[in-house]
């Protein structure tokens, strides 16, 4: 199993959290390819809407890290059927096997970013730790 590390960056400004989005929601612009949480989704919206209004122009695609603009280009002309079948292979990837599971590939997606978020947060504690031993 790979280790759970994120492939996206979230839209929001406020927030611009690493997270993970898998193929699917990529591919089919759902929220969890621009967004790490849906409250961040409704603030990304917003500032989409504030941007709009004042007539610029905006980037609205996902933000990959572990894909040039050329692999992403190229990942979004793919059909849906292949996209669904590179997402199975992602999430079994990360020790998830679907319908096997019992669990949806948005409540593996969830789980994820829940282990992404509880890694991050353990080693910023350790590093604040360390920071405090040293001092």
């Amino acid at each position: 199993m790979n280790s759970r590390e994120p492939n996206s960056i979230c839209k929001n400004v406020k927030c611009r959290r690493k997270f993970f989005a898998c193929g699917y929601c990529t591919r089919n612009l759902k929220w969890r390819a621009v967004a790490c949480s849906p409250e961040c989704y409704a603030e990304y919206e917003k500032q989409v809407i504030e941007a709009r209004s004042k007539g610029k122009q905006l980037n609205l695609m996902p933000e990959r890290t572990d894909m040039s603009a050329d692999e992403f280009s190229d990942f979004m002309q793919k059909p849906h059927e292949e996209i669904m079948e590179i997402t199975k292979s992602e999430l079994k990837d990360h020790g998830f096997t679907g319908e096997e599971d019992g669990i949806s590939a948005a409540e593996a997606v969830d789980a994820i970013n829940d282990e992404i978020r509880k890694s991050k947060h353990k080693n910023n504690s350790y590093k604040k730790k360390s920071q405090a031993e040293g001092e």
